[in-house]
Formats: C-alpha cells, structure tokens, sequence
C-alpha cells in the first residue's frame, strides 16, 4: 500500500479546519466510498481522510430514489467478496426481501446511508470525514 501524507482543508460555515491525513480519498462516487472504508480497516494505524463533495456518501449507490447494486454470478458467492461488501450484502438482506425488477437487491438509500454507511464510517476511528 502506498502511503502519501497528505492536508486536508475543511471549510465549514465556522471557519477554515486543518486536519492532517496519512491517506486522502477525494471524490462522491462508491468507489471513493470503498477506497476509504477499506484503506482504514486495513491501515487501522493512519489516519484516513475521506473528502466527499456531497452530504450523501455513497455516489450512485445512495443518490437514486430507488437503489439497486447489481451482482454477477461471481460476486453473488461471498467468498469472492471482501469482508466490508460482506457485511453490506448482510445488512441489505436484513431489510427483507427485495420487491424491484432490476435486481435481487434493491432498497431505499436513506435506508443505505442511515443504516449502514454512516455507522461504518463513525465506527472507524481512524477516519476522518
């Protein structure tokens, strides 16, 4: 893993915030969102800095009104996933079962980001977002 020390600048109505990163993620999109979570599990001794330009992290995951994230046939068998898309595939399967015609695994993304992306992102506390 490449490590970049890097600065983030926030600027929240209160006035400029300096906070100092091992790890810059930039970006709204699943991916950053991915990139983030999974540099801080795996580097739990950085700090993680995840700069989303919105206030719905997720990108096209939690941004539609009605979300669906579409599985091969691969990546339906957990053991071609990774831990963190295993423990998201859980929590979308504990929301019951899906009633949509684009996927096995549709749900709402206020249910995605209250109930799963925002208490994985407070639960690392090595990342800064």
């Amino acid at each position: 893993m490449l490590i970049v020390p890097a600065l983030l600048l926030v600027v929240p109505a209160s006035g400029i915030t300096e906070i100092s990163c091992d790890i810059l993620v930039c970006g709204g999109s699943t991916a950053s969102l991915a990139a983030a979570i999974t540099a801080a599990e795996n580097a739990p001794d950085t700090t993680v800095c995840f700069a989303d330009p919105t206030d719905w992290p997720g990108g096209q995951m939690t941004a539609s009104a009605v979300s669906a994230i579409d599985f091969g046939a691969l990546n339906r068998d957990s053991q071609f996933q990774p831990k963190t898309f295993q423990d998201l595939v859980a929590y979308l399967h504990s929301l019951g079962p899906s009633a949509c015609w684009v996927s096995t695994t549709c749900y709402e993304p206020q249910q995605m980001i209250n109930g799963w992306v925002n208490p994985k992102l407070a639960s690392l506390t090595n990342l800064c977002y």
